[in-house]
């Protein structure tokens, strides 16, 4: 729906004769009322767009904070991974067994907790 002001009643008053306008001022007048009600009334919607306009500029700016903070966040998390991935490739490249071992028993001691600490219960 539309929230532009729609008179109930005419706003200009006829004649005697209902042929026209009492007078050339009464005409003016009322024109000029009208004009200052709907002046008042786009300065409103106006200043609420104003609002509306400073609200998701200030939203923008938290938005842009948080997205920066989460671009530094997945840089380091990604610097950790392929650090690690540089250590798993280097320990690959030796073939020591030893590693192998190591590995296989953390695999094991995970599957381990998992087990007797979370299906356990």
């Amino acid at each position: 729906m539309s929230q532009r002001a729609r008179p109930s009643r005419p706003q200009y008053s006829y004649g005697a004769g209902g042929s026209g306008f009492d007078s050339g001022a009464g005409y003016n007048y009322a024109l000029e009322q009208d004009n200052d009600e709907r002046a008042g009334i786009l300065g409103d919607k106006l200043s609420q767009l104003k609002q509306i306009s400073i609200a998701i500029g200030d939203e923008l700016n938290l938005q842009k904070g948080v997205m920066r903070d989460l671009g530094e966040g997945l840089e380091n998390t990604g610097d950790l991974l392929s650090n690690t991935m540089r250590r798993f490739a280097m320990m690959a490249k030796k073939q020591n067994g030893r590693w192998m071992w190591y590995l296989i028993f953390f695999v094991l001691a995970v599957f381990l907790y998992v087990y007797l600490f979370r299906y356990r219960r």
